[in-house]
This record gives structure tokens, C-alpha cells and sequence, in this order.
């Protein structure tokens, strides 16, 4: 064979073929045999290593139940805290006394804090017992690999048979640009309240609340929140004492305290239910969200049952952007109000085991009003993903695919099970057996099973755990995002508190 080379800038290779033999021929088919079946083959048992289930390398089964009682290590039965915010000097401070049991095989306490640092807290005892922050041997600041969520240990043997009691003081900063005091958790990215006082962020860990709160200032304000509230004091002493009055978790309580002078309040009665409204002044029209109400919430009775906050709603309207569901409360835009509140159901009082499993209270929700517009489809037939188990049971937040997808994922199974109107009555069932009684994924599909007698287990496995049941990331969730919600006051407000 012979091989002309045109060194040109169009260069050319040729092949003379004229002087090949039958000879020739029949070697280079051989040596072409040889060299190409090897690439084939190859390529094959590639590919089949690839889509093998059985060959791909899956970390070992999890028990749920037994990461949560190692990583979390107490439950909290009830807390007593109270915050004074003191807007001149930006800062907070606090007293938190917590009564917890350890979990399972558990004796070393920890709990979630996340100002916790030798220049907050101020004394720390546990079971009469006082601690110190910068002693190793008393307090010591961890992380787990399979969350981003640290904890404070307190060095010291708890029993699990007893009632153990906590008391934190601290003082931390606290500022914004208009000297108001609010809750501002972010449950996508697992923020909980933490960030103010001592508590543990995970969803089922459901506790009593009870809350004080003041304020040093020459300035009057105002007060909203979960639960049952209740004014002391008078004039520029004034205090609020918020209860939940039963357990619910640490990151669903609200609270906002701001100047009396910037906002408007208004309180109606709507379907029943007590309903507060604050909102800056100059800013979003109160009664357009009474409007919304005065549809929503009877159509949510109809629907899926009775209000579930006995105390009634609270809402902070904030200018813009999306809001955030608490329990009895929310701070939100006019145009997430029916999102929210629609939480007070799934989410506030039909509580899921784990951050990740909170795929479904969003999912639910979005499936609802996508439902009702006839604007959403199931998923195709190929359909997979991780929304669940690229988190661990541990792990703060959940994926936001939960929004889209997991309301295909619902709507796959409202199909199947007859519809949408099947599908709310069985919403309507779920509320009506399981509020605070915190389930997980899988005891979703077992309780749609028992009410329906369709089994989706394994194409829920498929749908939101890639097809592995027991796969899970190794690792937790990062980033945080302080700002779900856009608090921005009208400017006229803000500029009254800038500094001069």
C-alpha cells in the first residue's frame, strides 16, 4: 500500500490501492479483525457494567431511625425562652431553659446552636451543674459527615430515664436596617431558629414552647406570632408571652416585633377563624389579603378539614417575593398567602420525619393548586431521580425539585388512585389521622396503601430514590440562604433608621 503525502496547505492523503494482491487483501482483514473485535467487546461489557444494577457499588443498608438517634442524640420536651432585643445597640439577648430525654443508647447531650462561640454564651448548666464553653473537656463544638448542621456536645453523662434539664444564657447581635425582630427561617436550606436560641432543627423533634419576649426602646411596638400570645407590661415596658400551647417543631414558630409606627394591623374574623394581619404602612393593601382569606380558608374546610391552629392565623405581609409557613403564622407576599397558608396543614401539623421527607408537603401543595388550574402532568413512564435520597435522614433541607417534579410525582399517584377529587379526599383522611405525628417516605406509600390498596413503593423507589431504596448522599446539604423572604420595608421607612 502506498501512501502519497501532499505537503501542501490542503494536504491530502491517498491510498494506492491498484498495487493491493488478494494476498494483501485477506491479511489486512484478519489484522482488521483483530484490532476492531477487541473494541467492540470491550464497549459491550462496558456498557452492561454501567447498567447492571448489581455491579454498581451501593453503600451499606441505613437504619433511619438509628442515624437520627446518633446525630440528634435528645428529644426536647419542652423550652422556656426569653429574648430582649435591644435595637439601639444591636443586640439580642437570651435565657433558654430546655427539658429533653436522651434518645436510645444515647448519654452524651448535644444540641443546635448556631451563635454558640466563646464571645455569646455567657453560662451554660446542665442538671444544676455549670459548664464551661472554653474548657475541651465541658463543651465542644462537632460535625457529622452526613450533615451540615453542627452541634454544641455538653460533655457530661445524661440518663435516658430521667428528665434532664439545660439553661443557656448568651448575648449575640442582631441587626437590620429598620430595628424590627423576626423570625427568618428557610426550611429549603434547613435555617431553622437556631440561629436566635438553643434548640434541635429537625421536624419531628416536636416540643412545648414558651416564649418571652421585650424590648429596649423608646419606641412602642407591636407583636405577632404562633400560638397563643399574650401582652404584659404597659407603655415602653411592654411584653409578649407566645405558647404554642401543644408540641410543635422549633423551626415552625414566628414572631414579629416591629415599631408600632410602621406598620398597619387589622383583626378579623374570617370563616370562624381569628385572623391577624400586620403589613409595613404605605405597602400592601390588608384588605386584598382578607379577600384572598375569605375564599381560601373556606375551601381548605371544605376540602381537607377544620383550621388546625386553635389560636387562629397571624400574617406579616411583606412588598414582594415568596414567604414562609410557621405554625398558626406566616410571613409572606400577597402572592404566596395561599401557599402558605395551605402549610398550616402539610407541613405545620402534618409534620414529616425528616427535612428530605419534606419533599411531599411541598409537593402536595404545588399538586393542589397546579391540580386545580388543570396545569399539571405525571411523570413519564422513565421517570427517576434523587429528590429523596441524595439527602441523608439527617441532612437539613430539601430539594427544591420537590416544587415541580414532586408534584408530577403526586399527580402520578392522585391517576392512579381515581383522581383529583380521590386524592383530596385522601388528604382529607391523612389530616384528619396524622397531624403531629411525624411520618417518613415510605410511611406515606404504606398509608395511601392502607387507604387505597394501591402499592407505589416500587415506583417511588424509582421516582425519588433513583431506583435504591436504601441509597443515600454521603454527605450533607450545603449553602445557606438567609433570605426566603424579601422583608424590605416602603424606603420612606428604611430611611428613617439609617445611620447619620
Amino acid at each position: 500500500m502506498n501512501i502519497l503525502y501532499n505537503g501542501s496547505m490542503n494536504s491530502l492523503l491517498r491510498i494506492n490501492f491498484f498495487n493491493i494482491n488478494k494476498e494483501s487483501i485477506k491479511y489486512i482483514c484478519i489484522l482488521l479483525i483483530f484490532l476492531v473485535l477487541p473494541l467492540i467487546w470491550g464497549g459491550c461489557v462496558k456498557e452492561e457494567a454501567i447498567t447492571n444494577p448489581e455491579e454498581i457499588p451501593q453503600p451499606d443498608p441505613v437504619d433511619e431511625n438509628d442515624l437520627m438517634d446518633r446525630v440528634l442524640r435528645i428529644d426536647i420536651l419542652s423550652m422556656d425562652v426569653k429574648l430582649e432585643y435591644i435595637p439601639d445597640e444591636d443586640v439580642l439577648t437570651g435565657e433558654s431553659t430546655i427539658e429533653f430525654r436522651m434518645r436510645p443508647n444515647q448519654t452524651i447531650p448535644l444540641i443546635h446552636f448556631d451563635p454558640a462561640g466563646s464571645d455569646t454564651i455567657g453560662t451554660i448548666i446542665l442538671n444544676g451543674v455549670e459548664l464551661d464553653f472554653n474548657d475541651p473537656s465541658d463543651v465542644k463544638m462537632i460535625s457529622f459527615d452526613e450533615t451540615t448542621q453542627d452541634g454544641v456536645e455538653l460533655l457530661r453523662e445524661c440518663g435516658n430515664d430521667k428528665i434532664n434539664i439545660l439553661t443557656i444564657k448568651y448575648r449575640i447581635g442582631y441587626s437590620n436596617s429598620y430595628k424590627s425582630f423576626y423570625s427568618n427561617v428557610n426550611d429549603i436550606y434547613g435555617v431553622g431558629n437556631e440561629v436566635i436560641f438553643p434548640s434541635i432543627n429537625c421536624p419531628s423533634d416536636l416540643s412545648k414552647h414558651k416564649m418571652t419576649f421585650s424590648v429596649v426602646s423608646d419606641k412602642d411596638y407591636s407583636f405577632i406570632g404562633s400560638g397563643k400570645v399574650v401582652e404584659t407590661g404597659s407603655n415602653k415596658n411592654r411584653k409578649w408571652v407566645l405558647d404554642t400551647e401543644r408540641e410543635v417543631a422549633s423551626y415552625t414558630i414566628m414572631w414579629m416585633m416591629v415599631p408600632e409606627e410602621d406598620i398597619d394591623f387589622e383583626e378579623r374574623e374570617v370563616d370562624g377563624i381569628d385572623v391577624r394581619i400586620m403589613t409595613y404602612k404605605d405597602s400592601v393593601s390588608i384588605d386584598s389579603a382578607f379577600e384572598i382569606l375569605e375564599s381560601w380558608l373556606p375551601e381548605l374546610r371544605a376540602n381537607i378539614g377544620m383550621f388546625p391552629m386553635e389560636r387562629g392565623l397571624d400574617v406579616f405581609l411583606t412588598q414582594r417575593g415568596g414567604g414562609m409557613e410557621y405554625f398558626g403564622a406566616t410571613i409572606t407576599s400577597l402572592s404566596a398567602l395561599e401557599h402558605e397558608v395551605f402549610h398550616m396543614y402539610f407541613g405545620c401539623s402534618v409534620v414529616a420525619k425528616t427535612y428530605r421527607d419534606s419533599w411531599w408537603d411541598e409537593a402536595i401543595n404545588m399538586w393542589y393548586e397546579y391540580s386545580a388550574a388543570g396545569s399539571v402532568s405525571p411523570v413519564n413512564q422513565n421517570f427517576s431521580s434523587n429528590i429523596v435520597s441524595g439527602r441523608t435522614p439527617v441532612s437539613v433541607g430539601f430539594d427544591d425539585r420537590a416544587y415541580g417534579d414532586g408534584a408530577r410525582v403526586i399527580e402520578s399517584i392522585a391517576i392512579e388512585m381515581g383522581g383529583r377529587d380521590t386524592f383530596i379526599a385522601f388528604l382529607n383522611h391523612l389530616y384528619s389521622n396524622y397531624t403531629f405525628s411525624p411520618f417518613n417516605t415510605f410511611e406515606l406509600v404504606e398509608y395511601i396503601f392502607n387507604y387505597s390498596g394501591i402499592d407505589f413503593e416500587d415506583k417511588i423507589i424509582n421516582w425519588l430514590y433513583k431506583g435504591t431504596r436504601v441509597y443515600y448522599s454521603a454527605s450533607g446539604t450545603e449553602g445557606r440562604d438567609y433570605h426566603k423572604v424579601d422583608m424590605t420595608p416602603p424606603y420612606e421607612i428604611v430611611k428613617k433608621y439609617k445611620r447619620k
